[in-house]
């Protein structure tokens, strides 16, 4: 029974993996800048056999200014559509943390603006996470990921962030990559402190010792060491079993420019008309559109 259900499950990376080589292609043609991310990037690089870490989407970090550009190229080049439409003109380039595309298998493949959702993706220094990067070979295309560090530091806030519980295998990753990479504290640390993220990528670094039932050595003397001020109670309390969208949503208002506040919360609370009718649209949608995680807002 295991058996029958991981055949399909290879056989559906196989085909991202082909799409991805496509994508590639496509970017690298329009000189467009990107990093492979999480499940493919990690698969081929900290884990012995890539079929020990199995992904379900592409997840691709471009730059802020062309995102616009990367959805446009890939829907015309590559075969994909938007699963929603934009919140309101301008907003996925300002606010959003990635943009979901589906090929014409209902492939899915990430867009990402920056890391992770919430007011931690908007706090990272993105310039400080595209000044580096490692190779990665991927269905015989070579591709750029994150360097091993920021990898680490990726893994970290998406096991402590993402969901509640943490899943395995993210506590998995944060294993291989300490494990493997051998990244040590004193660079992850400061790495946490540059980015404003100590007791998010903490919690990561402890969620993965308790969940696996391991020992990361000095990444979890460090991580036991942060104190957990009222900002990270802050970060950590975004992130609650069932979402707390509305409280995310002024989280993320507080950090923004009076300009760029005004331009967040009224696209969350009025989305456009296209929005409303799209795909996870609808009368109830709109009404509660500045509080929910639908579409690219999410």
């Amino acid at each position: 029974e295991l058996g029958a259900l991981f055949v399909p499950l290879m056989q559906q990376q196989l085909h991202l993996e082909a799409k991805l080589r496509l994508v590639v292609e496509v970017l690298e043609s329009h000189q467009l800048d990107h990093r492979l991310l999480k499940g493919p990037a990690l698969a081929n690089t900290v884990y012995a056999d890539a079929q020990q870490r199995y992904f379900h989407d592409i997840d691709l970090l471009v730059r802020t200014e062309q995102l616009a550009d990367v959805v446009r190229v890939l829907t015309a080049e590559a075969g994909y559509r938007r699963r929603a439409p934009e919140l309101r003109p301008g907003f996925d380039r300002r606010f959003a943390k990635s943009v979901t595309m589906l090929d014409s298998l209902e492939g899915e493949l990430d867009v990402h603006r920056t890391l992770v959702r919430g007011v931690c993706g908007f706090e990272l220094d993105l310039d400080d996470v595209w000044a580096s990067a490692r190779q990665v070979s991927v269905a015989g295309v070579t591709v750029k990921a994150l360097s091993p560090e920021h990898q680490l530091l990726h893994a970290t806030l998406v096991a402590a962030l993402s969901d509640v519980p943490a899943r395995l295998s993210s506590l998995r990753d944060v294993a291989q990559l300490a494990s493997v990479d051998a990244v040590g504290a004193d660079r992850l640390a400061a790495l946490a402190a540059h980015h404003g993220e100590e007791v998010p990528v903490a919690w990561g670094v402890l969620l993965t010792e308790r969940g696996r039932k391991i020992s990361l050595g000095d990444l979890g003397t460090w991580a036991t060491g942060v104190e957990v001020d009222a900002h990270g109670r802050r970060q950590l309390a975004e992130y609650g079993a069932g979402g707390r969208y509305r409280q995310q949503a002024l989280d993320i208002a507080r950090t923004l420019s009076w300009a760029d506040r005004i331009r967040y919360l009224y696209a969350r609370a009025m989305p456009s008309r296209e929005f409303r009718r799209g795909p996870g649209g609808g009368r109830l949608a709109w009404v509660r559109g500045g509080w929910t995680p639908v579409g690219p807002a999410g």
